[in-house]
């Protein structure tokens, strides 16, 4: 696994906790989670120097990192990967793609809003929910920002959505929402069924 924060990013053996590697960087304070993918691991550093970088997987210890960006890094929301590419939407509402392997910056398109929940991917597409209940469904396309939907929920949302058996689940300052059709009832949850009409009197 990998762990970053006070101004180092150190791969560790879940087995024993033995330190793989120890690199530099990003900064001293670092919320966001690690995404990981195309052998690197992605880090982002908020406060106070914010800068993202990825790292070699089974790079040696001390090692240098594959690449740097300084554009569209994240405090508080975690980034994801998916099909060779890294997608973030950062604190301020920028979402952003870069090529995973390079660095490059593939496009940068601004939604709005102030995000503290993370980005998260189902089926090709990336839900990114604002402090202000607001989702915005775009596809997870490196060619170029395509969104699908915009979804408003009017409360204050903080948590990063979950997404589970075709429902997408969002926690709200004083509701929890399960966006998705509703499922046939269980077996177990169905009422007995009603035995007979009233017998008539002899």
């Amino acid at each position: 696994m990998v762990t970053v924060g006070n101004d180092a990013t150190r791969a560790i053996d879940p087995r024993d906790g033995r330190v793989v590697w120890k690199a530099a960087g990003p900064t001293r304070y670092c919320v966001a989670g690690v995404a990981h993918g195309a052998g690197l691991a992605f880090v982002n550093g908020g406060y106070p120097d914010r800068r993202s970088l990825a790292f070699r997987l089974d790079g040696a210890d001390g090692q240098a990192p594959a690449w740097e960006s300084r554009r569209g890094t994240t405090y508080v929301p975690s980034p994801v990967f998916h099909g060779g590419h890294f997608y973030a939407v950062n604190d301020g509402g920028l979402a952003t793609a870069w090529d995973a392997r390079t660095g490059e910056v593939r496009w940068q398109h601004r939604l709005g809003g102030r995000h503290r929940a993370s980005l998260v991917f189902a089926e090709g597409r990336l839900y990114a929910t604002d402090d202000a209940g607001l989702t915005t469904v775009f596809l997870a396309n490196p060619e170029r920002y395509e969104e699908v939907a915009r979804n408003d929920l009017g409360e204050l949302v903080y948590a990063t959505p979950a997404i589970s058996d075709g429902r997408i689940y969002v926690r709200t300052r004083g509701r929890l929402h399960a966006v998705g059709e509703c499922a046939a009832p269980r077996a177990a949850d169905r009422p007995p069924p009603r035995r007979g009409g009233r017998r008539g009197s002899s």
